[in-house]
């Protein structure tokens, strides 16, 4: 999380635990990250992954996913 908010990266990732708990530490602490996109792999398959995160970059809006923390399952695509 360290380099990616360095970097205005977004971190995608299946370690659902720990991130969650990271973002809120960091929030707490009065910092900022880029966002966080849990996937959980087995769910979906490559395709999926990549229309749903496609998905979630258009509709971010002005600001991305600055200090968020979005579940893949929450974004379904037509085509699912």
């Amino acid at each position: 999380l360290e380099h990616a908010a360095a970097s205005d990266l977004v971190v995608v990732t299946g370690d659902q635990k720990d991130f969650t708990r990271l973002s809120a530490q960091w929030l707490t602490a009065g910092r900022t990250h880029s966002g966080i996109v849990v996937i959980q792999q087995q769910r979906f398959d490559v395709r999926q992954q990549i229309r749903r995160l496609t998905r979630i970059y258009r509709e971010a809006g002005e600001y991305g996913l600055r200090d968020r923390v979005e579940f893949l399952s929450k974004w379904p695509v037509a085509d699912d």
